[in-house]
């Protein structure tokens, strides 16, 4: 049950087997054994959380420092444990425990505790994903409709790129960094940032250039204007046109150029 997509199944299994196995360490410790090495997270995210859950219910230190000395040769005594936060939780919390009770288990305590050095994955750009973007004929047998769907739940609109990997409003991008890094800003914090270290001048010229290009915004662009269903054919009539606006704008009355139809004027 480990394997299903229902999380609220994998709970309730997880808690299932944590109450089967509560005061039988050794069992426990032979599940982790058996299948520590599972190639699917999901089995082995849960599995190490029924270690973890079993552990804080005993007394034993005998049978946790077993059970942990375990956990910590398969996840952390090569430096690079799996990059799975709550997999590393959970192995972390059955070595905790051991040390908790005064167990004598030789592990290297910087190494169950982060920062960990694990090899950051490799994650594919949206260039090597475009391929498996295939069309397909809707056919749920259809391999290329499998490879999209799954694409689709992640880079695309479904459930799980909307709630999990990001918002439900779509404006944001997220983004693949290392907690080492710098941390993301996006481009209105990064000028907030620039702009508290410009000069009294600097900052002065800032906002002239800001005024501008909002003047610039708002003032009209006569591309090709049709006056009476006639276009204008010399810049002389696009001028006086276009005075007329700029000084109709201060009194309220906005005239303006539509395509195959006379100037139209109202007041605001």
């Amino acid at each position: 049950m480990f394997t299903t997509s229902n999380r609220f199944l994998r709970d309730r299994a997880t808690k299932a087997l944590v109450s089967l196995l509560t005061g039988r360490l050794d069992a426990a410790t032979r599940l982790v054994e058996r299948f520590s090495d599972v190639d699917d997270p999901y089995v082995t995210e849960r599995i190490y959380a029924v270690a973890y859950g079993v552990a804080m219910r005993s007394h034993d230190a005998i049978g946790v420092e077993k059970m942990a000395s375990l956990v910590y040769e398969r996840v952390f005594a090569n430096g690079d444990p799996p990059v799975h936060i709550l997999l590393r939780d959970y192995a972390r919390g059955v070595i905790e425990r051991a040390i908790y009770l005064k167990s004598d288990q030789d592990v290297d305590e910087n190494l169950i505790r982060p920062p960990y050095k694990s090899t950051w994955p490799q994650i594919p750009d949206e260039e090597e994903i475009q391929p498996l973007m295939s069309d397909s004929n809707g056919d749920p047998d259809n391999r290329d409709w499998g490879k999209r769907n799954i694409v689709s739940s992640v880079m695309g609109f479904g459930d799980f790129a909307r709630y999990v990997i990001g918002t439900n409003t779509h404006s944001t991008n997220w983004l693949s960094l290392r907690l080492d890094e710098d941390p993301w800003r996006s481009i209105e914090a990064q000028e907030k940032a620039l702009r508290r270290k410009l000069s009294d001048s600097e900052r002065l010229a800032w906002e002239k250039y800001e005024n501008a290009d909002i003047e610039l915004k708002i003032s009209p662009r006569f591309e090709f204007v049709w006056v009476k269903g006639k276009q204008a054919e010399d810049q002389n009539t696009l001028l006086k046109k276009k005075n007329t606006y700029n000084r109709s704008r201060d009194r309220g009355i906005y005239q303006v150029g539509i395509p195959h139809s006379p100037w139209k004027s109202w007041t605001t």
